[in-house]
C-alpha cells in the first residue's frame, strides 16, 4: 500500500515536471516572438554603388514643386549655378548632396503603397507633392543618383545624423534613411556668398549719397571710438541715441544676398551711392538701385596700393563683377538710411 508520504512526493514530482515544460516552452515562444518582431533588415545604401562613383559627380539638379535648377561643373572644375547665369555655387551644398546622399543609409523600408507616400512627404514635385527630388549625373550626363526626400522623422539619432523618408525615383518603395545630408529647396542657398569679407572694426567712415535727400558721412577717428560721427547736424538738431549710427556705418560687414541677375538687367541710372573706407585704406564703392520694393546693389572696390589691401579689392572686384546682388529686406533698410532718420523727430 502506498502511504499518503509517497503520493505526497509523487504529486511535487509530476508539479515540478509539469512546471520545467511550462518553462522550456514559454523560452521557446519567446525566442520566436523576439525572431519575428527583431531586427530583421540590415541597413544598406540607399542608392547602391554611388560611392564608388561620387568623385565623378558633374551635376547636381535639385526639383521642388515650385522650382528646379541645376549645379554644374565646368570644365576647369568650378562649380557653378546654370539658371543664374553661371553664377558660382555653393561648395558646401553641393558636397552636402553628392557626397551625402553617396552616404545615404537605409534603416528599415517602409510602406510601398502609393497611396500612403503622402503621409512621409513623399509625393514626386511632378504630381504636385511636397519632395524634393535630387538627381546626381556624371560628367558624362549619366544618370547616377536620384532619390526623392520626404519629411524627416522627429527622433534623435545617437549618431548626430539626420533621419528621414526618402525612396528612390520610379519606385513605390520607401524607406526611413539616415545620414548627413541636407538639401536646400531655394536656389538662393546653392549660390557662393562668399564675396565681401569686411572686419566692421576696421571700418572708418561709411559716405551716402542717397538717391533724394542730402548726403552725409559717419566717421569715427580710431578705431577705439565705438560710435560713428554724423558730419553737417542740422541746427536744432541731434542724433535719435548716441549708437543709431552703428548699423548704417558697418552695414557692407554684415553683407549677405538673397539672388543675382546680371548687372546689366537693372537700372542703376538713379541709384544711392554708398563708398565705405577702413582704416586700411580700401574703399568699397556700392550702389543701390530698387525695383518694384526690391533692392539690388552692385559693387566695386579701390585701395591705396599696398599689396595686402590691393589683393583684398582685387578679389571683390572679381567677386562682384558683372553682378547686381539682391539684399534681404533687413540689410536693405540699413543700405538706404537716410539722414533725417538718423535725428531725433523736431519739437513741435
Amino acid at each position: 500500500m502506498t502511504g499518503p508520504t509517497e503520493n505526497r512526493r509523487r504529486n511535487l514530482g509530476i508539479l515540478g515536471g509539469a512546471a520545467l515544460v511550462i518553462a522550456v516552452l514559454a523560452g521557446v515562444a519567446l525566442n520566436q516572438r523576439a525572431r519575428d518582431t527583431g531586427p530583421s533588415f540590415e541597413s544598406q545604401p540607399v542608392v547602391p554603388g554611388l560611392a564608388d562613383v561620387v568623385n565623378n559627380v558633374g551635376e547636381v539638379m535639385v526639383e521642388t514643386r515650385d522650382d528646379a535648377f541645376h549645379a554644374r561643373r565646368t570644365e576647369d572644375g568650378n562649380w557653378v549655378i546654370v539658371e543664374r547665369n553661371n553664377f558660382p555655387a555653393n561648395i558646401a551644398m553641393v558636397r552636402s548632396a553628392s557626397v551625402g546622399m553617396s552616404e545615404l543609409e537605409a534603416l528599415e523600408p517602409r510602406t510601398a503603397q502609393p497611396e500612403l507616400l503622402g503621409r512621409l512627404g513623399l509625393i514626386a514635385p511632378a504630381d504636385g507633392g511636397e519632395a524634393i527630388r535630387v538627381v546626381l549625373r556624371d560628367r558624362e550626363g549619366e544618370t547616377i543618383g536620384d532619390i526623392l526626400i520626404g519629411n524627416n522623422q522627429d527622433l534623435s539619432d545617437p549618431a548626430g545624423l539626420n533621419r528621414f523618408y526618402v525612396r528612390r525615383t520610379g519606385e513605390d518603395q520607401t524607406w526611413l534613411a539616415r545620414g548627413s545630408m541636407t538639401v536646400q529647396p531655394q536656389i538662393g542657398d546653392w549660390l557662393d556668398k562668399n564675396v565681401i569679407d569686411i572686419d566692421r572694426e576696421q571700418i572708418r567712415s561709411t559716405r551716402f549719397t542717397p538717391a533724394e535727400g542730402a548726403a552725409y558721412t559717419l566717421a569715427r577717428a580710431s578705431e577705439d571710438e565705438v560710435n560713428y560721427a554724423l558730419d553737417n547736424i542740422p541746427a536744432g538738431r541731434e542724433l535719435s541715441y548716441p549708437g543709431v549710427t552703428y548699423g548704417p556705418a558697418t552695414a557692407l560687414s554684415n553683407f549677405t544676398f538673397e539672388d543675382v541677375r546680371l548687372v546689366s538687367e537693372i537700372d542703376f541710372s538713379d541709384a544711392t551711392e554708398i563708398v565705405t573706407e577702413n582704416f586700411d585704406g580700401v574703399q568699397i564703392i556700392a550702389r543701390v538701385a530698387q525695383e518694384s520694393d526690391i533692392a539690388w546693389v552692385s559693387l566695386a572696390a579701390l585701395s591705396d596700393g599696398e599689396a595686402e589691401q590691393q589683393q583684398q579689392a582685387d578679389f571683390i572686384n572679381l567677386a562682384g563683377h558683372g553682378w547686381a546682388f539682391r539684399l534681404p529686406d533687413f540689410t536693405a533698410q540699413s543700405f538706404l538710411t537716410t539722414r533725417d532718420s538718423l535725428l531725433a523727430p523736431l519739437d513741435e
